[in-house]
């Protein structure tokens, strides 16, 4: 694609023209529509652009990363909740290793996003301690909620930090997840040893805790399995867990954000 000059007609030879934007539709979500030679792109965006338009936008399309779309996986499951008339909040807790070392600034940088959707992140002392605290999150049968209908974990890490959670993964998916909770257990697996010293696989841990696992091979994946990790998790009652490798977590593509995916009806359990 052409650059997008700011002037009439740059000085030189060969030089495009500047592109036409259509200016915005008025009210929420509106398109800017870019034309080149003929050739229109459309690029998903609000009124008042921000660079959290990426978690905020749900008609339409953003540019993404793998590891801002799983921050984007809390959004729109509570977004989804909220449609169904259920208060839902968040608990989120893990230890920053590569490749999931930025999750924690993105939640560190959009407080209020967080404050937005009820969103809680607290970042542990190792990984054990961030799993124990994710499984307190899920004994509303303990403790009543007050304020909300129910609570959806994360956990987050990478795979040294599986290894040495397992007892902490055990008796939490043993306990099982809280009324309208459920928990993703986000594994940041670097098999190619990138930035580990040596390559990580947790498909094998994770399941010996008894966690169902989804793959995602794509920052699309990331959202689309995302969200039906938390509807798998409240339907089993289990853990589920989401192995996002470096590739993924790493690379960045066009995530579409169709506003009828918010609304999509969960599983039935059986009578």
């Amino acid at each position: 694609m052409p650059p997008l000059w700011s002037g009439a007609q740059v000085p030189g030879e060969g030089c495009p023209p500047r592109p036409r934007l259509q200016p915005p539709r008025a009210g929420g979500v509106s398109h800017f529509v870019v034309l080149h030679s003929g050739i229109m792109t459309v690029t998903a965006s609000t009124s008042d652009f921000d660079l959290d338009a990426k978690y905020r936008v749900t008609d339409g399309s953003v540019l993404i990363t793998g590891v801002q779309a799983l921050a984007r996986v809390l959004f729109d499951q509570i977004r989804a909740d909220r449609q169904r008339g259920l208060r839902i909040a968040a608990f989120v807790s893990g230890y920053p290793g590569s490749p999931l070392g930025g999750f924690d600034q993105i939640l560190e940088r959009n407080a209020a996003l967080l404050a937005d959707h009820d969103v809680r992140w607290v970042p542990g002392v190792n990984e054990d301690l961030a799993a124990t605290a994710v499984w307190g999150s899920q004994q509303d049968n303990l403790a009543p909620l007050s304020d909300h209908d129910g609570v959806i974990g994360m956990w987050y890490g990478k795979a040294p930090g599986v290894d040495r959670s397992g007892d902490a993964f055990r008796h939490a998916n043993l306990h099982g997840v809280g009324t309208n909770g459920g928990v993703v257990c986000a594994v940041g697996d670097d098999p190619q040893s990138k930035s580990s010293t040596l390559p990580g696989a947790s498909e094998v841990a994770l399941y010996d805790a008894g966690m169902p696992i989804l793959v995602p091979g794509t920052p699309q994946e990331v959202l689309d399995l995302g969200r039906h990790a938390y509807e798998l998790s409240r339907y089993t009652g289990c853990w589920t867990g989401l192995k996002i490798v470096t590739a993924v977590a790493d690379g960045a593509s066009r995530l579409g954000c169709p506003v009828e995916w918010h609304a999509s009806a969960a599983p039935r359990c059986p009578d």
